[in-house]
């Protein structure tokens, strides 16, 4: 079924894509547009130009709708008052959701991949470096970034390491937090430094994270 599904989401943004990335790339050539990017997860496409394409765009008839590039911005947290509450050597959080309840059951994370899609993962991290996911040659660092488009999710904010060991640490010292304790980690950057980013890499990432079989987003 996610075979399918796969081949048939491409199939069809590459069919219906077609002729409008032809003339986006026409345009590109006279320096009207910049920064093409196709999604095959959304059929959409992203790029930059002037308000007159925008409008020429607008109406053509293979063209849904245009929306702007919405960035996105980490949101503030507020401490939970139960911050406290652990037992039998489990942090706060494993507690409160029962997670140790759903191990005894067998249900540690096991064969499951975890995209986490945030600001990156400090892959080094002693409590969730053995946890990360192999992504062979291709992915050498676990991941991607698609802030700096190249291959090293490094997490230069903290946020993505904070949600990747809630996932999936696995208690180097001594209590354990992470809710699938043996789930592998792939790190996929879309937020910079300040916790900002753009929607478009959101959709480069999720494509990235399903071509990839990753299992949960």
């Amino acid at each position: 079924q996610r075979e399918f599904i796969f081949n048939e989401l491409q199939s069809t943004s590459e069919r219906s894509q077609k002729e409008v990335l032809k003339d986006l790339q026409q345009g590109q050539k006279a320096a009207l547009v910049d920064d093409i990017k196709s999604f095959w997860i959304i059929n959409g496409i992203s790029c930059s130009t002037t308000i007159e394409m925008v409008h020429a765009i607008a109406e053509r008839p293979d063209v849904k709708y245009i929306m702007k590039d919405l960035e996105i911005h980490i949101a503030d947290g507020e401490e939970s008052e139960d911050i406290q509450l652990a037992r039998d050597g489990n942090e706060w959080n494993v507690t409160k959701v029962n997670a140790d309840d759903v191990w005894e059951l067998g249900y540690t994370g096991s064969g499951i991949i975890v995209a986490v899609i945030d600001s990156g993962v400090n892959y080094n991290h002693t409590d969730i470096a053995n946890n990360m996911w192999d992504g062979g040659s291709e992915y050498p660092h676990h991941g991607y970034d698609f802030v700096n488009n190249d291959n090293d999710p490094k997490d230069d904010h903290g946020h993505g390491t904070h949600c990747a060991g809630t996932v999936s640490s696995y208690g180097t010292n001594g209590r354990q937090c992470g809710i699938a304790k043996d789930a592998k980690i792939m790190a996929l950057k879309v937020l910079e430094e300040d916790g900002s980013g753009f929607t478009s890499s959101c959709y480069s990432a999720i494509g990235v994270a399903v071509s990839h079989n990753a299992d949960v987003l």
